[in-house]
């Protein structure tokens, strides 16, 4: 038993700011690193399009947690590259876009790294009270408004009906910054409804924190959306394909149930966060595609495990009792995912 080590979130949380803070450029406000190749005969890191979008604001709110549990004063120059990274890019139209490097093609809004943004910048308001993270928060809920469309109407063999709920959906997964819609172009990922509707915790979370109305109006259009309109899941909550954009959705109902009072949505959130066990294992490996490919085949995702984690504390948050799925999926595969070695790099 000597060999085996007790299982110490700390330990694990300097592992993250050990990553988040050295797998950066320094030339360039710490700008982060996704595409890594550490196997490769010599291993190296590149940059790519999506480094400036979800993964710099995704960073960032894991940067600003890991340093205040580890009561770390370290990585603020770090923290402060991301921060300056994030608050770039903004168009008139309140959109958030990426920047125009040399390894970038098409510049463009992408609805489903909005989701990332919007948190980013709701951890920032909450840490620092920063009226340009509002403003830009705020324009960004607003800018996304103004491009839904809105089905008001339901014709049918029986005839035209008034649609009874409120349901907001983009037309497209990305919004061109020169062009607007330009419906040739898209990411060709599928599942646009779930994948735009990623925004919907980030939209609720903003919601929390600002009180701000627009952005409660459109992550209710954007549920019922998903739910009512796009056909995604079946009666028990079950679904194929993105498990990251489903479970993360089903985290922004129960986060929605709890600003609204409505149960409607919450009994969703359970419905997928039950289903999604099932495509599991009970030790916490969660697939990345559900029932895309055969079982043997599929490989798991750490967006994924963090997503059961972050729902069941949203579906405890509600009243229901996850702890377990919270303990078993951290300690039993999301910290055994790290790395605590360099020694293989060649």
């Amino acid at each position: 038993m000597s060999g085996i080590q007790k299982f110490s979130p700390l330990y694990h949380a300097d592992l993250c700011f050990n990553y988040l803070t050295r797998m950066t450029d320094a030339k360039d406000n710490y700008l982060p690193y996704w595409m890594v190749k550490a196997v490769e005969k010599p291993p190296y890191a590149q940059h790519c399009r999506v480094d400036d979008a979800e993964i710099v604001a995704s960073w960032y709110e894991g940067l600003v947690d890991v340093r205040r549990v580890l009561d770390r004063k370290e990585g603020a120059e770090v923290e402060a590259g991301f921060k300056k990274i994030l608050l770039k890019d903004f168009g008139d139209d309140g959109l958030r876009y990426h920047t125009k490097y040399p390894w970038t093609d098409t510049v463009h809004c992408s609805f489903h790294e909005m989701s990332y943004i919007l948190g980013a910048l709701t951890k920032l308001w909450e840490k620092e009270h920063l009226p340009e993270a509002r403003d830009r928060a705020r324009g960004l809920v607003r800018g996304m408004r103004k491009l839904v469309r809105q089905r008001k109407t339901q014709t049918f063999w029986a005839g035209d009906s008034p649609v009874e709920y409120k349901g907001y959906h983009f037309p497209n997964d990305v919004y061109l910054k020169d062009k607007g819609w330009d419906y040739d172009c898209f990411t060709a990922r599928g599942e646009e409804a779930i994948r735009n509707g990623m925004m919907l915790h980030s939209l609720v979370r903003w919601y929390f924190a600002d009180k701000d109305e627009a952005a409660l109006d459109l992550a209710i259009g954007m549920a019922n959306h998903i739910i009512r309109e796009s056909r995604f899941y079946s009666i028990d909550g079950q679904y194929h394909g993105h498990v990251h954009s489903n479970v993360w959705i089903a985290s922004g109902y129960a986060a929605l149930s709890r600003a609204t009072g409505d149960p409607f949505f919450l009994d969703w959130a359970r419905k997928i966060h039950a289903f999604t066990q099932t495509i599991s294992s009970k030790f916490g490996w969660v697939p990345e595609y559900g029932r895309w490919r055969h079982p043997g085949q599929e490989t798991s995702e750490t967006c994924c495990i963090k997503d059961m984690i972050q729902c069941s504390l949203e579906l405890i948050a509600c009243g229901d009792d996850c702890w377990d799925v919270v303990d078993r999926f951290s300690r039993n595969h999301l910290a055994e995912a790290q790395f605590k070695s360099g020694s293989f790099v060649k």
